[in-house]
């Protein structure tokens, strides 16, 4: 028997369901941004953005899955010699960046911080002020951010969503973080 258009949509139209059904909607991948010297996973393809600001490299990787925006932002420390990215920049200065990394997140989002807490990534620089926060906005909007440092670049990473952050988000995001040189 001869099937019209109209049944064989008929009988694809529910495979589509079905296709749809076993999408994961947090497809990890593993992400090396250029300059950033950190590989990381993201749940999807980030859009990738690097540019100089007063002689100092700045990047921003960031993509939105499953309700949530996954943000990496990397950024060069200035040395002692003004304009210039410095190898092992002032141990004071690398604490304040780090510690108004996670305070403009909350700023932006007109957020609560909760307590900080120890953050570590294999290679990073031991600083104090590696830690990470959860933050909770009106609207309501939570997020958990974590900074840290390695030489001359200071790391931000951040998970926002319309609900409590899970786990399984942010160890699929942060858990297999490597450093390279």
């Amino acid at each position: 028997m001869r099937r019209g258009p109209i049944q064989f949509f008929a009988l694809l139209f529910p495979g589509f369901g079905l296709l749809a059904a076993c999408t994961p909607a947090l497809n990890w991948r593993e992400v090396q941004p250029a300059g950033s010297h950190l590989s990381l996973t993201f749940p999807c393809k980030p859009d990738v953005a690097v540019r100089e600001v007063a002689g100092l490299r700045q990047g921003l990787a960031q993509c939105d899955a499953d309700g949530a925006s996954f943000v990496l932002a990397w950024s060069e420390l200035r040395g002692s010699d003004a304009g210039q990215a410095a190898a092992t920049p002032d141990p004071g200065a690398v604490d304040a960046a780090l510690r108004d990394m996670r305070a403009s997140v909350a700023a932006r989002l007109h957020a609560t911080a909760g307590a900080p807490r120890p953050f570590g990534v294999a290679g990073m620089d031991a600083r104090a002020e590696a830690q990470v926060q959860d933050l909770e906005a009106p609207g309501p909007r939570h997020a958990r951010v974590a900074s840290f440092a390695r030489g001359a670049l200071a790391y931000e990473l951040v998970v926002i969503s319309a609900r409590p952050v899970r786990a399984v988000a942010w160890d699929g995001f942060t858990g297999l973080m490597r450093l390279s040189d």
